[in-house]
């Protein structure tokens, strides 16, 4: 079993993960709520603290990325209800 490292944002992956975030917020956030506004916040969380990726489980770097990303969404969505 190989040891989690941090995901290397691509930029390939960050418009993945942008993409990914503002179809998520558009459907999770009140309408007072910015997408772009959402996107910058998981963005900003995924530079400070990048995300660990585990080869060894099997999961694809985008799949991990879009699960932080719907996580990162549903929180932000509590916040602002």
């Amino acid at each position: 079993m190989s040891d989690p490292e941090p995901l290397e944002l691509t930029a390939e992956l960050l418009a993945i993960a942008r993409k990914a975030t503002i179809i998520d917020a558009r459907k999770r956030c009140p309408k007072s709520v910015d997408p772009e506004d959402v996107w910058q916040s998981v963005c900003l969380d995924l530079i400070r603290v990048p995300p660990k990726y585990d080869p060894s489980r099997k999961a694809s770097k985008v799949t991990l990325l879009k699960l932080i990303c719907s996580r990162a969404v549903s929180q932000y969505a509590a916040k602002a209800k």
